[in-house]
């Protein structure tokens, strides 16, 4: 992919197989947003289930608010207009544009988005937005690093003309 690892995000010791693999900066830093946040397409707040609201924080009111598969899931599905299917992948095909869903022991921590190219983005906690080629390079690594955990979970949905999001500047 020809993707070059930088040297100032502080988050990328986390996940050594995106500092192994490469992955590009494609945005500043910023803690505004998100992950899924990033994922579904919004960067005017964090999102994320909470019983509780919380200034800078979102989580659709219709959706149930506890840290589960299903309520991501349900998210994605109602807000996002993903779906699931029989035959998950995160193979590119032109007309899906897929989510992935990461969890750590079924509790979900991370989500990112497959991009026209076949790669994916994802916003590192209050870090920056990088693009990385595969969905196992923000995976849990055999050594034991510290990660997201594994993609439980890939939903898509019909691509849109155009992006629905803007790039972000760096």
């Amino acid at each position: 992919m020809g993707l070059l690892p930088p040297h100032n995000c502080k988050y990328i010791k986390y996940f050594p197989k995106a500092a192994a693999g490469g992955y590009l900066l494609t945005s500043a830093e910023s803690g505004f947003y998100n992950c899924i946040a990033w994922a579904i397409g919004k960067t005017n707040n964090k999102w994320w289930p909470s019983p509780y609201r919380q200034a800078g924080w979102y989580w659709p009111p219709n959706i149930r608010s506890d840290v589960s598969l299903q309520s991501f899931i349900d998210m994605f599905s109602q807000e996002g207009g993903y779906e699931e299917w029989a035959d998950e992948n995160a193979t590119l095909e032109d007309e899906w544009e897929k989510i992935a869903i990461y969890a750590r022991t079924g509790v979900p921590t991370h989500a990112a988005r497959q991009l026209e190219n076949g790669s994916w983005t994802s916003k590192l906690g209050v870090c920056h937005d990088i693009e990385h080629a595969a969905i196992s390079f923000l995976e849990t690594c055999a050594c034991g690093e510290s990660s997201y955990g594994h993609c439980v979970k890939i939903m898509r949905r019909r691509r849109r003309e155009a992006s629905p999001i803007p790039p972000s500047p760096l």
